[in-house]
């Protein structure tokens, strides 16, 4: 939920405490929370990949996709939105790895490996490009 106060923060530095605005901050967090941890493990023998950080990467996909379909949030916004939602996801998935019967250490470490440095990367870069999206958005320009 860290995800969520950064993103209230931000909007409030730069917009003000908006209803509307705040809410497209508060529902991101709780659909990343959602996928990670109840829905991938529910879900997870009819979810395709070995990956455990792939399976709740792609759940996130469809559910951040199916938020940004209803809310039709700015475009800059959505893009910030599905990657911090896909990455917050895939990180509480990879929680769950280890706990099946078949999972050996060196497996559990090879796809933390691989995922953790993508997913730390997909935040910079989702936070990095919303302050410029705020950025710009006070300026005047379109985003």
């Amino acid at each position: 939920m860290g995800f969520t106060a950064v993103s209230a923060i931000i909007t409030i530095i730069f917009q003000g405490a908006d209803g509307l605005t705040l809410l497209y901050d508060v529902v991101p967090g709780i659909i990343a929370v959602v996928c990670g941890a109840f829905l991938t493990p529910l879900f997870l023998p009819y979810i395709p990949g070995r990956a455990f950080s792939l399976k709740g990467a792609l759940v996130a996909v469809v559910f951040s996709g199916l938020f940004v379909g209803v809310m039709v949030p700015p475009l800059s916004y959505s893009i910030f939105m599905v990657g911090t939602v896909v990455a917050i996801s895939s990180f509480l998935a990879i929680n769950f790895t280890g706990a099946g019967t078949f999972t050996s250490l060196s497996g559990v470490k090879k796809e933390m490996r691989y995922s953790l440095p993508f997913q730390a990367g997909m935040i910079v870069v989702a936070i990095v490009g919303r302050i410029i999206t705020e950025v710009l958005l006070k300026a005047g320009g379109g985003v």
